[in-house]
């Protein structure tokens, strides 16, 4: 359900409202209304099998062609990601870092060959090559930098008593792309990162990080309009802490050599009168307790998650 810039409170799904649900679904920060509930289906899930591979820097070029052309194609069941980041060692020959992580609905057997094409369309074998399984939520902890840590772990102080986080200073922005990226735009990318082990003021780890959409992902399209034939490809690039005006420019440089594509949609919820009073009236509301009833949740059940709900661990 999503409350549009009129005011009117409106559900929208595949059959109604459906080019505002197709365009609520989409990533980038667009804004088309205020999401007040929110309807999943939940799917069955066994084990996911997380890897972790990392080459040496001189293989940085190879490494982001391989994976630009192997990533965005590979099954639906597997997601992954390629790093070009900074190196926290900043000892006198220490280089950046470039690694491809993900995680596969499957067993390390299955995902082994796919990770075996990888490595050959490299061209040099990566210097460390982690594959393990988990549960599911075991896999999330290890996603969000908390392996070997309870969920009450994985908070910071003030939001639970067990929490042993400490908040981090990020500053970020993003881009898509369907085009592979040149090698020259991987060289700038490559030199920029670079360039950023080098200066000794910023103490920081950061970087570039690259997201593969394909899959089920790529199959979404405007309704009423043919799917699209190029794949497509997330590139986010990504600075943390130090200096945030420099490192802002920083990140945009590596970008404006990247090939950007991808369409526009104008929704008529944008435009219409009432949005500032809309907003007004929102920023004063309060979050409601969850109803009675509200429970675990199991495979093949549909959720309702409202706004302001608490979640459960």
């Amino acid at each position: 359900q999503v409350v549009t810039a009129a005011g009117d409170l409106i559900t929208c799904d595949p059959n109604e409202h459906a080019d505002l649900f197709w365009a609520c679904r989409g990533g980038g920060g667009g804004n088309f209304g205020i999401a007040t509930s929110f309807t999943f289906a939940t799917h069955p899930l066994t084990t996911l099998t997380l890897f972790f591979l990392h080459w040496a820097w001189p293989a940085a070029r190879d490494v982001v062609l391989a994976w630009q052309d192997w990533a965005p194609h590979a099954p639906n069941a597997l997601w992954s990601n390629c790093h070009l980041l900074s190196n926290a060692d900043r000892s006198s020959g220490s280089q950046p870092t470039v690694s491809v992580g993900g995680a596969y609905v499957g067993t390390a057997t299955a995902l082994s060959g796919l990770l075996d094409t990888l490595q050959s369309s490299v061209g040099s074998p990566p210097t460390s090559r982690v594959v393990t399984a988990h549960d599911y939520l075991d896999a999330m902890l290890v996603e969000a930098g908390c392996s070997g840590l309870s969920v009450a772990a994985c908070h910071l102080p003030d939001q639970t008593p067990q929490g042993t986080l400490a908040r981090e200073a990020s500053v970020a922005r993003s881009d898509f792309y369907t085009k592979p990226l040149t090698s020259g735009s991987i060289d700038a990318i490559t030199a920029a990162v670079e360039r950023r082990q080098a200066d000794a003021r910023m103490k920081m780890v950061a970087g570039v990080a690259l997201d593969a959409v394909g899959g089920a992902i790529n199959r979404l399209r405007p309704p009423g309009r043919p799917v699209p034939g190029s794949v497509q490809r997330h590139l986010a690039a990504s600075r943390v802490g130090g200096d945030r005006r420099r490192e802002h420019r920083l990140a945009e440089r590596p970008l404006r050599g990247a090939p950007a594509g991808g369409e526009r949609v104008r929704l008529p919820e944008l435009h219409r009168s009432g949005a500032r009073r809309l907003g007004r009236c929102l920023l004063r509301l309060e979050p409601r307790p969850a109803p009675p009833g509200h429970g675990g949740v199991r495979s093949g059940r549909a959720l309702r998650v409202r706004a302001g709900d608490p979640v459960r661990e």
